[in-house]
């Protein structure tokens, strides 16, 4: 109704993907009525719910002595998309002589087609998913490129949503919120997001209070790789048991850029480095795990971690780890850092080593949460300091 101050709207209530948690008028035709011509806020009234060969009548439509029947000719779940056929009559008009069917929501294009790059989102809702809501900003031209609002995608508890989006190659920032400040996990559900930019996972998690945001991405077009040379054999580590210092396992698994890594192991007591590998020349191999091990004297050192592009080797263009073993301990762990990542263990002059105190809430993953070997362990959807 365009000319008076209530406005009719018809439509198919399908009971599917974001809309699967719907109870009232479940794949039913509803007929609702509000006010401000569609272009305000208004209140809106819920006039009927219609199955299949129910009908119902608007007495007097727009002011006139006209009734308009809307007649509910069939409905098909089975279908995709589900498809109800309605009928609807003005009796001051000439009837149509067929039956129209409604205009199917457009369908977004494959990702095939993407002249940019693939997005996907993936969340898994807790007890409450309409406090959830995100945000992908470009960093390069300071624009919002894509958002969900709260309450609006995310209905339903407890349950898992995909979306794809197809957006400009480019440097992104991608926020998640959670309005009552408790994330979506572990407070009230497991919740969990993971946001996979092309083929690489760039963010997840869950565990965050009122938002938490991660870059990826880069301006100016796509990061060139490295010349990635033949695989080399590794160095061949003197055999651990004929070590008269201590044995050093240092484990690398690359990124999709292992050529930005390198590391630097620095003696603490005596100021001098120990061991080292530079960026491009032991790590070349992509998504690769490197072991490799060396024998140093007992004493307090420092083991530094760097990535030359700033982003780590975990997890915005692959899910890259490390972890370092000093005796039969491990002392350093991780993947997601900027620069650089330093952890300081051992001691000088024979002491006793101290034991670094490790918050194990930090890790979000049960299987990174296994790989803290005896200092955490994971209990309640979440890891705990043992």
């Amino acid at each position: 109704d365009r000319t008076g101050e209530q406005d009719f709207y018809v439509a198919f209530n399908r009971r599917t993907g974001i809309n699967s948690g719907t109870s009232e008028g479940a794949d039913q035709v509803l007929i609702t009525t509000a006010g401000e011509e569609g272009t305000a806020f208004s209140l809106s009234t819920l006039l009927a719910k219609l199955s299949a060969g129910q009908s119902y009548t608007i007495n007097q439509f727009a002011g006139t002595n006209d009734d308009v029947v809307v007649s509910v000719e069939s409905i098909n779940t089975a279908s995709n998309p589900g498809l109800a056929v309605v009928r609807i009559e003005s009796s001051g008009a000439v009837p149509c002589d067929g039956i129209f069917q409604p205009t199917p929501s457009p369908t977004p294009s494959p990702t095939q087609s993407c002249a940019g790059i693939t997005l996907k989102v993936d969340i898994t809702t807790d007890s409450y998913p309409g406090e959830t809501s995100w945000t992908l900003t470009n960093t390069c031209t300071g624009q919002p490129t894509e958002s969900v609002d709260q309450n609006t995608l995310y209905t339903a508890k407890g349950t898992p949503y995909s979306n794809e989006y197809c957006i400009p190659q480019s440097a992104y920032e991608f926020t998640i919120n959670d309005s009552y400040g408790d994330g979506n996990c572990c407070y009230y559900g497991s919740g969990s997001y993971s946001v996979t930019y092309g083929d690489d996972e760039v963010a997840f998690g869950g565990q965050f209070a009122s938002s938490e945001s991660t870059p990826f991405g880069s301006c100016g077009g796509q990061r060139t790789d490295s010349p990635t040379p033949l695989p080399t054999s590794s160095p061949t580590p003197s055999p651990t048991q004929s070590c008269a210092g201590k044995a050093l396992k240092v484990d690398i698994t690359t990124d999709s850029y292992p050529g930005e890594t390198s590391w630097t192991l620095t003696n603490t007591c005596t100021g001098q480095p120990t061991e080292s590998v530079d960026q491009n020349t032991l790590y070349t191999a992509k998504g690769t795990p490197y072991s490799n091990e060396y024998c140093i004297p007992q004493s307090a050192y420092e083991f530094t971690i760097n990535d030359s592009y700033g982003d780590g080797n975990c997890c915005y263009y692959g899910s890259g780890s490390y972890s370092v073993t000093y005796g039969d301990d491990e002392v350093a762990f991780g993947g997601q850092f900027a620069s650089s990542e330093s952890t300081p263990f051992g001691s000088c002059g024979g002491q006793p080593e101290p034991t670094t105190a490790f918050d194990c809430s930090s890790i979000l993953r049960r299987r990174r949460c296994r790989k803290a070997g005896s200092v955490c362990v994971w209990q309640s959807q979440k890891c705990v300091n043992v």
